[in-house]
């Protein structure tokens, strides 16, 4: 149901969202439950559901303070790749999520080729 998952990713945003800017240490939490199901998303191609991962991802990056964790690098990766841009749905999300890692990320992006790939 389309719109029940809406929702529900929605909420568990909400909930990151709000819980951790009341106590910024809870980021970490959410990051170990959610990175395992973000990751079999993302690894198993269940691309409707890519829009609220990436966006989600956003959040957590934008909650962390610089220097955030190496795994967001590797989330970064994705953000190179023109396939990920293919689908219309993607685009907002991914758009926040560059935003943000550029904001957040500056020293890692500024590393290696990355910001290259980027411009």
């Amino acid at each position: 149901n389309p719109i029940f998952n809406h929702y529900l990713f929605e909420s568990v945003a909400i909930l990151v969202k709000r819980a951790s800017e009341r106590d910024p240490s809870l980021v970490s939490v959410f990051e170990t439950s959610l990175f395992p199901r973000l990751e079999i998303i993302l690894s198993n191609d269940v691309t409707e559901f890519f829009p609220y991962t990436f966006q989600l991802l956003a959040l957590l990056v934008e909650l962390n303070r610089p220097p955030i964790p190496p795994i967001y690098m590797q989330i970064f990766e994705i953000l190179l790749s023109p396939d990920s841009w293919k689908r219309a749905s993607n685009v907002p999300a991914l758009v926040r999520l560059l935003q943000v890692f550029l904001q957040k990320a500056q020293n890692e992006i500024s590393q290696g080729d990355k910001l290259t790939k980027v411009l």
